[in-house]
């Protein structure tokens, strides 16, 4: 009886632990980015994280076309565009290399 029970104890703690190591695995790179036609040479990131437009810009995300941007800070959840974290998506196309 007694290895019955730390059978069980071993695969509760296995079906606990697998989603938190299966889920710290995940990164924005592995997400796929909708098409886009973001221009990173637009963009500049800053020591404190905050993406900022250098110049006004056009660009497409997804379905939504001739999205216009003319500057302003871009924080996570600052914006949304096409259904995407402007953030999130910078961060995974244009990388994550404060300036």
């Amino acid at each position: 009886m007694r290895r019955f029970t730390e059978g069980c104890l071993l695969i509760l703690a296995g079906m606990v632990a697998a989603p938190l190591v299966w889920g710290s695995s995940v990164r924005a790179e592995d997400v796929p980015l909708p098409p886009n036609t973001l221009p990173c040479d637009a963009f500049t990131k800053k020591s404190d994280g905050t993406w900022f437009a250098t110049r006004p810009v056009t660009f497409d995300v997804g379905n939504a076309k001739n999205l216009n941007l003319d500057g302003g800070a871009i924080t996570p959840k600052s914006q949304t565009l096409g259904g995407v974290d402007l953030y999130v998506l910078l961060d995974a196309k244009c990388g994550k290399t404060p300036a």
